[in-house]
């Protein structure tokens, strides 16, 4: 009989509410049902041996494996064999919030953005690792950021939220992938992160091209191909989901989060935000569905 369960959830572990993160190591021998949580999720294999179940894909597992898990990605292992891994799960608002910001670093877009969203899929194999150095020093920052958390009682906020950022900066500057990325995936990557570094203000689909090298054709042609959106409906999507984040972790009015996602008129945005979640923003601030 596999372990664990089909759902998780932020309020099953003991430092989300304090701090938006919890962390742990964990061994596992055997099978680990496929679930989803309402967090996302950093993995990173530390030794032993098993596959990891994502979406339709399977991957054998090695030590530097990393794998970061979108909330509704269903996941799980199997063969396992004394395979040590950390989990760190958090709220992806925290990768956003407060000071320094990620998405400056240049491989924040494809380890947080890009590679969760395709590693569920069969065709696009390029899984992310660590090299044996950079495996030392992420597992050292790992165990840096379980001891902060160990006081559950939220007096060791600012070394937790630096131990998660410098941990997410630092698998982002150092990850490899297996297979080179393809030169869809490479422009991909470079348009998402423009797109994701400069969402609050008004963007044009020029500069987007310019900021991957390529025509406007061409991008629009690579977005339809890799996520079955155009660019800017995929600029419309990212800026929707920041502004749930926003409306579920802040008290901002709904102007001022339509005005901070790139929204100038907040008609508008209440009107493309109730296409999307089924009723307005106002209404949807308590939403665990979002």
């Amino acid at each position: 009989m596999p372990a664990g369960k089909s759902q998780y959830r932020k309020g099953e572990y003991p430092t989300f509410e304090d701090y938006n993160i919890y962390a742990q190591r964990v061994v596992l021998n055997g099978e680990f049902v496929q679930h989803s949580h309402d967090f996302d999720e950093i993995v990173l294999i530390l030794s032993g041996t098993g596959e990891h179940l994502v979406g339709q894909r399977v991957y054998s597992l090695k030590r530097g494996d990393v794998f970061v898990i979108k909330g509704e990605t269903r996941h799980g292992f199997r063969g396992a064999e004394n395979l040590e891994l950390v989990n760190v799960m958090y709220d992806p608002r925290i990768l956003l919030s407060g000071e320094g910001d990620l998405r400056a670093v240049a491989g924040f877009a494809y380890l947080f953005l890009v590679q969760p969203a395709i590693a569920q899929q069969e065709e696009y194999p390029y899984a992310v690792f660590l090299d044996e150095d950079a495996t030392e020093t992420a597992n050292t920052l790992c165990g840096f950021l379980i001891r902060q958390l160990e006081d559950c009682a939220g007096q060791y906020q600012v070394a937790v939220q630096y131990g998660f950022k410098t941990l997410a900066a630092y698998l982002a500057n150092h990850y490899r992938t297996r297979e080179d990325l393809s030169e869809k995936l490479g422009i991909f990557t470079r348009a998402v992160q423009y797109l994701q570094y400069n969402a609050a203000r008004p963007i044009k689909l020029q500069e987007v091209a310019e900021a991957a090298a390529v025509s406007q054709r061409h991008l629009e042609r690579v977005f339809f191909e890799v996520c079955g959106l155009s660019p800017m409906a995929y600029l419309l999507e990212l800026r929707l989901r920041h502004a749930s984040l926003l409306l579920r972790g802040t008290s901002k009015t709904v102007a001022e989060i339509a005005g901070e996602c790139g929204f100038e008129d907040p008609s508008y945005f209440a009107r493309v935000f109730k296409r999307k979640y089924g009723a307005p923003p106002n209404q949807c601030r308590n939403a665990k569905a979002l």
